[in-house]
């Protein structure tokens, strides 16, 4: 079973759709071009999608732009992808879907090593389906600081304390996340551990201070409660979206992050990048807690 505190490939997230699976298997044209991606046949598969552009039903255009979008991933072409996907998410912001496979293509995309290069001729072939005007992404940019003591990032100056020194943890070390840090998408970043009490945050945006020097106090906490009354079991994640800014708490056991970022729609590469980092530094930590825990 697909563990929750993972990503979804593209395919899984069209498989764990009801709906998007029923339509599938109702359609003769839909799973011909199922059929086609899971044999690796994505030149044939596009094809067929393009006699699918003029079909009058909506669900099954979207289910194309879907399998589309499927493809994409599955053949690196990642800017026309995530371009498409956020086109048709600026129309339909609750299609959970779209915003599952947006994040695949971004995890996809981030965890190539090394990068694939895709010829511009190949992204260009690679988009049969055009559902809005290209909406371009530029990649975040790390600025680059000059040598000595004026080189410092800025976010390296500003640390708060929750409990004792957050210096004598390394749990709430923040080097391993210098990529979230310098992103522009951040306004402001906190780490926090429940056994000692041990914070750190660095803030961009002096606004968002008051809200990240919260999420410590009161996620996951406030929702203990709830969560347990409707069964949901650990919460892994947390996501407040608001008119301007963006919440986002993740959780593994006692390590934790929280991020304030603006709009969701224009924040969900910074959040996928910080989820990315997150699992990894609270794999190695849990790994690390075990050594210990054998050593004594």
């Amino acid at each position: 079973m697909h563990n929750p505190g993972e990503v979804s490939d593209a395919a899984q997230v069209l498989e764990q759709d009801p709906e998007c699976r029923n339509l599938i298997q109702s359609s003769p044209n839909l799973a011909y071009v199922c059929l086609m991606i899971r044999s690796g046949r994505h030149e044939l598969a596009s094809h067929a999608i393009q006699t699918l552009q003029g079909d009058k039903d909506g669900p099954t255009r979207q289910i194309a732009l879907y399998l589309q979008s499927q493809i994409d991933i599955e053949t690196h072409v990642y800017g026309s992808v995530k371009a498409r996907l956020v086109a048709h998410l600026e129309e339909n912001p609750g299609d959970i879907v779209a915003l599952s496979l947006l994040q695949a293509a971004i995890h996809a995309e981030l965890s190539q090593d090394p990068p694939v290069s895709v010829p511009a001729a190949k992204q260009e072939a690679a988009t049969p389906i055009s559902h809005a005007s290209p909406v371009s992404l530029p990649e975040p940019k790390v600025p680059v600081e000059p040598a000595g003591d004026a080189g410092k990032s800025h976010f390296e100056a500003r640390s708060s304390r929750y409990g004792r020194d957050a210096r004598a943890s390394v749990d709430v070390d923040l080097m391993p996340f210098q990529s979230v840090l310098q992103d522009p998408g951040n306004r402001a970043f906190v780490l926090w551990e429940d056994m000692n009490g041990n914070s750190r945050k660095e803030v961009r945006e002096e606004q968002a201070d008051a809200a990240v020097s919260e999420l410590p106090k009161v996620l996951p906490i406030a929702l203990d409660g709830a969560i347990s009354g409707l069964e949901g079991g650990r919460i892994l994640k947390t996501c407040f979206s608001f008119a301007r800014m963006t919440a986002t708490t993740l959780h593994h056991g006692n390590f934790h992050c929280g991020l304030i970022t603006g709009p969701l729609n224009q924040s969900l590469i910074t959040i996928v990048r910080t989820e990315t980092l997150f699992n990894k530094r609270s794999t190695q930590l849990a790994a690390q807690g075990g050594e210990r825990d054998g050593a004594s």
